[in-house]
């Protein structure tokens, strides 16, 4: 497996990582009513949207390398 596959790889699992703790907080904030919950969702929405960002960006820039 090469690196760009590896990094890929990682970059989806990261996303879907963010995108869980985004929904983990979600029903917290449903439960508990902390206003944390709803600070660590954005965070986590935030994060996951600037990684899809970069992970397509990269898979643009690297579509065209062998491996």
């Amino acid at each position: 497996m090469s690196l760009r596959i590896f990094h890929i790889i990682f970059l989806i699992s990261t996303v879907i990582l963010f995108s869980f703790l985004c929904y983990w907080n979600y029903s917290d904030w449903l439960t508990t009513k902390k206003d944390i919950s709803i600070f660590y969702m954005s965070i986590s929405a935030i994060s996951g949207l600037l990684i899809f960002y970069y992970g397509i960006k990269f898979y643009d820039k690297t579509k065209n390398l062998d491996g």
